[in-house]
């Protein structure tokens, strides 16, 4: 009875410990928010999932769009890595013809091949982690333009199940919106392809995998960086500084802007001098007031040089509202 009992103990001590793992395990995968952020949906051991990879996307993108340590950082390592420009050279002139060809194509420009561009795909790369390059070759002459698929348009990478680092296909889910010249009106389709890595040439090539096409024509050139690299897809660089960049706010935010600034005690020379320097100011050094300034800018001007606390009630006190001098009579008026 007595082994029963210790076994029905052993068993709840286990089946509480196993609910303890799972809370943890979903405290880790589970996006919460919490002041404004969010735990990001990851496992500890294995890579982030593709929906927490497009919530710390989300972030990064609005880190680098509002915080200005964040922006700046992206800014000078894009200045770093292009703003000498850069050249190729080949030794052949047929191949540099064919890559000028390439470089200066209108369209290639836009995408990559202009300075703005370049920066612009530094800059994503930075918050996205991923850039998927695209390539649209003519058959009959060759010619490459190059296009970008949205990094959360790509839902899934699907690999080589032997080798974990050689992908096979990227799985794109994207909207197409079409234009009823007619109506005037929007049409959207929702539509799924796979797209083969550049490296990915098998001699038999499906014309679809479960019901979607492989559009074999366009092949796709994966950049992932802040990453593992047996991570199918790449994390944003700004991740990593998300958390500090937050603390750094809030610590300048407690900061008291109020600031105490004491002077040190004029010596006596120092006050004689200003005394003197008002004094001749006021009295062309005739000793009686010259016109040159009112007697209670000179009285100001004392009281300041003096150190006197309260100076404007003292002169309250000395002056009526039309500048006289207040004394048992009015003697004289306070401007000369």
């Amino acid at each position: 009875m007595a082994k029963r009992v210790s076994q029905t103990v052993q068993i709840q001590q286990l089946q509480g410990e196993n609910l303890e793992l799972q809370e943890r395990l979903a405290a880790l995968e589970l996006a919460l928010e919490a002041d404004g952020w969010r735990l990001l949906t990851m496992q500890a051991d294995q890579e982030f999932s593709r929906e927490g990879l497009r919530i710390i996307t989300q972030l990064s993108r609005i880190m680098y769009l509002k915080n200005p340590l964040i922006k700046r950082g992206v800014q000078v390592q894009r200045l770093y890595v292009w703003g000498q420009g850069w050249n190729v050279k080949a030794t052949d002139p047929d191949i540099q013809f064919v890559i000028d060809g390439f470089l200066k194509d209108p369209k290639n420009q836009v995408e990559l091949t202009s300075h703005q561009a370049r920066m612009s795909k530094e800059t994503e790369q930075t918050t996205d982690g991923n850039t998927f390059f695209v390539f649209f070759v003519n058959q009959a002459t060759g010619r490459v333009r190059v296009r970008t698929i949205p990094f959360e348009e790509v839902i899934d990478i699907v690999c080589d199940p032997q080798d974990a680092k050689s992908p096979w296909y990227y799985r794109r889910s994207w909207s197409e919106q079409a234009l009823d010249v007619g109506s005037g009106g929007i049409a959207t389709t929702v539509k799924t392809a796979y797209y083969p890595d550049w490296r990915y040439t098998p001699t038999a090539k499906p014309a679809s995998i479960g019901g979607y096409p492989v559009r074999w024509e366009t092949p796709v050139y994966h950049v992932k960086t802040g990453g593992f690299s047996n991570w199918k897809f790449g994390c944003s660089e700004i991740y990593a500084a998300i958390d500090w960049s937050r603390a750094y706010k809030e610590f300048l935010e407690d900061l008291d802007a109020h600031i105490d600034i004491d002077f040190p005690p004029i010596r006596a020379e120092a006050l004689d001098a200003q005394v003197g320097a008002i004094v001749k100011a006021a009295t062309l050094d005739g000793k009686s007031p010259a016109g040159t300034l009112d007697l209670m800018t000179t009285a100001r001007l004392m009281l300041v040089a003096l150190g006197v606390d309260d100076i404007d009630g003292i002169l309250a006190r000395l002056f009526d509202e039309e500048g006289f001098i207040v004394t048992g009579k009015q003697i004289g008026r306070a401007h000369v």
